[in-house]
C-alpha cells in the first residue's frame, strides 16, 4: 500500500460492500466524495493507476474508468508526463466544512425561505396508519359502493379509451361539469352554465388558482379566525397578507373585517357549518359581506356547503346563490368544492365555480397548472353523479352520521361532561369542544393534541386555527370515519388520556 494515501481502506470498503453500481463508477464516487470533503486537497498527486489498482486488488481498468469519469467532470486533471492531480481550481472554502465552525444558521433557516417557514408549519406530515377516531372529516371507506364505483370505471374505460385522452380539457372532463352544474342547481339551487365549473384536484388547488388569478403579492385578504388552516396555505405561497377576521356565533364579523381592511382583495369564507367552530353565517352578514364586495370590487371565496349535512341542503344557506344577477347580485363568489370528503379521500375531485366573464382566462391558466387530477376517473364520477348513486351514498353517509352524532354528544356528556364543553351542533362532520375552566388551567389544548397522538388517537387543537394572540382551547372531534358501536370506546380512550395527562401536572 502507498504510505502516503491513508484512504485506500476506505475505498476498498467502499467496493466490497456496493453490489448496486459498476466499479468503477463506485470508486469514482468514492473519490469525489474524498475530495468535496476537503480530504483530498487541490493539487494532491494521485497514485499511478496500476498502483492504486494494486492497492484496492481491483483492475487496472476500473480505476482507469474512474478516473476518466472523473477527469470528465473536472474533479482530476492528467498531465503528461507528470501523473494525475487533483483539480486545484476546486474552491476549498466552500467545499469543506471544518467540523469546528458551527453554521451561524439553523438548519432551516439554511434551506427554505421565510415563506417556506410558515408553510411548513402547517399541515404536518402523514406517519402512517392511525386510529380513525378522531380524524375530522375522514371519510368512512366502509359505506362507499365500491362495486358500483369499480363498475362504472371499467366500463367508462372500455367504452371512451384512447377517445378520452384527446378529448378532456384541462379545466375538466365535460359531462362532468355538466352534471356538477346539475347537481348544484338540484341540491342547492344554484343556476351556472357547465363551463363556469373548473376542476381541481382538491379544494385548496382552487383556492391556489384564485390566488394567482385574482389577487398580486402584498394584497390583503380576510381569513376566518379561527378558520381552517389548509386554506391558507396557497395564500401565504401567493405572498398574500393574511387579515384575521373574527368569529361569533353568527359566523364572520364582518363589520369588523371591514374596520380591519376596508380595500382588501379577496374574503375567505366558511358560511355554513364553519370549521372548526361549526356555526353558520347569518343571513344578514351574508347581505352585508355581499354589499362590501360589490361596492368595493373585493372577491368572495366561499368554501362550499358540506354534503353531509344530516338535515340536507338549504338553498339560501350559499353566498353564490344570494349573489345572482336576477337578485341584484354582482358575481363576486367564486365558489369552491370537493368530494373527497363525502366519498373517499383518494378521489380527488374538486372544483370551482367562477363568474361567467373569468371563465376564459381560468381555462387559460388551469391549461398552466397541474392540480392531480385523474382524466380516467372524472368519466366514471360524472356517471356516478348522473345515475344517482352519489345522492343515493350521501343518503346513506347522513344516516351514519346522524347516529354517531348522537353517539357524540351523549358520549361526551357521560364521559368528558367535566372535561369537554361541546359547541351545539347539527349532525355532519365534527363536534368542537371547548376546555373546561379546570382542564384549561391546568393543560393546554396542544398538550392533549400531542398526548393523543401518542395513544394512537388523531384531536385536533382548536388554538392552532387561530392567528391571532387571543386563543380559546378546545378540541375538534371528528366521527366521520367512526362506526357509532365504536364511538363510546374511544371517548374513554380519550378521557382516559385527558385525566393521565391532568395528573401529571397537579
Amino acid at each position: 500500500m502507498s504510505g502516503a494515501w491513508i484512504w485506500i481502506e476506505d475505498l476498498r470498503d467502499a467496493l466490497r460492500h456496493d453490489e448496486e453500481l459498476p466499479h468503477y463508477q463506485i470508486l469514482s464516487n468514492s473519490l469525489r466524495d474524498l475530495i468535496l470533503q476537503g480530504n483530498l486537497a487541490p493539487g494532491t498527486k494521485l497514485p499511478p493507476t496500476r498502483n492504486l489498482a494494486d492497492d484496492l486488488q481491483c483492475s487496472r481498468n476500473t480505476v482507469i474508468g474512474a478516473f476518466q469519469l472523473l477527469i470528465e467532470a473536472g474533479f482530476i486533471e492528467s498531465r503528461v508526463g507528470s501523473g494525475t492531480y487533483v483539480s486545484k481550481v476546486l474552491p476549498t472554502s466552500v467545499l469543506k466544512m471544518r467540523r469546528d465552525q458551527a453554521p451561524k444558521h439553523s438548519q432551516r433557516k439554511r434551506f427554505l425561505s421565510d415563506r417556506g417557514q410558515r408553510l411548513s408549519r402547517f399541515t404536518p406530515p402523514f406517519k402512517g396508519p392511525r386510529k380513525p377516531a378522531f380524524i375530522p372529516g375522514l371519510a368512512d371507506g366502509s359505506l362507499f359502493p365500491f362495486d358500483v364505483w369499480a363498475r362504472l370505471v371499467m366500463s367508462t374505460q372500455q367504452e371512451l379509451g384512447g377517445a378520452l385522452l384527446e378529448s378532456t380539457s384541462p379545466s375538466g372532463y365535460w359531462p362532468l361539469r355538466e352534471a356538477i352544474a346539475d347537481h348544484l342547481h338540484k341540491t342547492q339551487g344554484i343556476r351556472r352554465l357547465p363551463q363556469q365549473i373548473i376542476m381541481t384536484g382538491l379544494s385548496v388547488q382552487a383556492v391556489d388558482l384564485i390566488a394567482r388569478m385574482l389577487a398580486d403579492p402584498g394584497d390583503s385578504i380576510w381569513v376566518e379566525d379561527p378558520g381552517p388552516r389548509h386554506l391558507r396555505e396557497p395564500l401565504l405561497a401567493a405572498d398574500m397578507v393574511m387579515v384575521p377576521v373574527p368569529v361569533d356565533d353568527e359566523g364572520l364579523m364582518v363589520e369588523h373585517g371591514i374596520g380591519l381592511a376596508p380595500d382588501a382583495r379577496l374574503a375567505v369564507v366558511n358560511p355554513s357549518s364553519h370549521f372548526p367552530l361549526g356555526v353558520n353565517l347569518s343571513l344578514s352578514r351574508k347581505l352585508k359581506l355581499l354589499g362590501w364586495a360589490a361596492e368595493t370590487g373585493a372577491w368572495i371565496i366561499e368554501d362550499g356547503i358540506p354534503e353531509v349535512r344530516g338535515s340536507g341542503h338549504q338553498p339560501d344557506d350559499s353566498l353564490l346563490r344570494l349573489d345572482t344577477r336576477s337578485r341584484g347580485g354582482y358575481d363576486r363568489v367564486l365558489r369552491i368544492g370537493s368530494f373527497s370528503r363525502t366519498c373517499l379521500p383518494d378521489i380527488k375531485m374538486g372544483y370551482v365555480v367562477v363568474p361567467e366573464d373569468l371563465v376564459d382566462s381560468f381555462e387559460r391558466a388551469r391549461a398552466g397548472a397541474d392540480y392531480s387530477i385523474s382524466t380516467l376517473i372524472q368519466p366514471a364520477f360524472s356517471r356516478f353523479l348522473d345515475q344517482g348513486h352519489f345522492t343515493a351514498h350521501l343518503r346513506r353517509v347522513r344516516t351514519h352520521l346522524a347516529e354517531r352524532h348522537t353517539a357524540m354528544v351523549e358520549g361526551l356528556g357521560q364521559h368528558l361532561d367535566d372535561l369537554l364543553e361541546p359547541v351545539p351542533s347539527q349532525p355532519g362532520s365534527e363536534i368542537c369542544c371547548y376546555l373546561t375552566n379546570g382542564v384549561a388551567a391546568k393543560v393546554s389544548d396542544g398538550d392533549i393534541e400531542k398526548a393523543c397522538a401518542s395513544a394512537g388517537i388523531t384531536v385536533t387543537a382548536v388554538s392552532k386555527h387561530y392567528l391571532e394572540a387571543r386563543r380559546k382551547q378546545g378540541l375538534v372531534l371528528g366521527y366521520t370515519a367512526v362506526p357509532a358501536e365504536k364511538i363510546t370506546t374511544y371517548l374513554k380512550e380519550l378521557e382516559q388520556v385527558i385525566r393521565k395527562l391532568i395528573a401529571t401536572r397537579a
